[in-house]
């Protein structure tokens, strides 16, 4: 049994919570363990907070952020503490559930040389993947790309739906739910674009008409900026 100190109890920091209690550590403020599961914006408060009263020697100190990396972990670490960047790849939602997906999923790793043994321990106490990330990854990038594929399909799911709806009826959601799981398998390959059907890769200029015309001056708005990210990713595939 270890002794772990979890900070920030939102939805990632929950999960985690009943993960290392399925394990049976003992959670407390005098662990040796501590992983901040707090905001983005702000962690760097909070980790000033931590390194000007607490005593760091001999600590291993974490934090799950995405965006940022290990040189927002700096005053921490010059305290004397060891430290990690671990990023679970996952949306979270409820911890009941979490916890067990968190087991079929990749947590991205940038550690010290030191720290890297602890960090593998900790994912695989979580049941995890690690995946250990360059330290010249642009974490922008990554995070952005992961916000893409999660959260902003969540997005486009929602509206689909209420656009469904009065079509529809109760079946839109179902319907939403069923397409998007086809079009995610069929893009579960190395070229996604490949599985790309409708009227942007067929340039079917007049059905994009009528979709715009069906919309909102607000929802158009939404909908053009849709189209010039997909028309310029089969632009760069024609001109490949």
């Amino acid at each position: 049994m270890a002794k772990v100190r979890i900070i920030g109890l939102g939805r990632v920091g929950s999960a985690l919570s009943l993960a290392h209690k399925n394990a049976h550590d003992d959670l407390c403020e005098s662990a040796s363990t501590v992983i901040f599961a707090v905001p983005d914006d702000k962690l760097a408060d909070a980790i000033a907070d931590f390194s000007t009263s607490n005593n760091c020697q001999d600590k291993f100190v974490v934090h799950v952020s995405g965006v940022h990396g290990l040189e927002i972990l700096q005053p921490i670490a010059d305290a004397g503490a060891q430290v990690a960047a671990l990023h679970p790849m996952m949306q979270f939602v409820d911890a009941s559930t979490d916890v067990e997906l968190l087991k079929q999923s990749y947590v991205s790793c940038s550690a010290s040389q030191s720290a890297h043994g602890k960090a593998s321990a900790l994912v695989a106490l979580w049941g995890a993947k690690m995946i250990t990330l360059n330290p010249e990854v642009d974490r922008r990038q990554y995070h952005l790309a992961l916000s893409l594929v999660s959260n902003h399909l969540t997005g486009l799911m929602a509206w689909a739906n209420e656009l469904l709806v009065p079509a529809l009826g109760e079946n839109s959601a179902e319907v939403v739910a069923q397409m998007a799981a086809k079009a995610v398998a069929a893009a579960s390959c190395d070229d996604p674009l490949s599985s790309l059907t409708g009227p942007v890769a067929r340039g079917d200029a007049n059905t994009i008409a009528q979709h715009m015309q069906s919309l909102t001056e607000q929802q158009q708005q939404r909908y053009a900026g849709l189209l010039l990210n997909l028309q310029a990713l089969v632009d760069e595939r024609r001109d490949a």
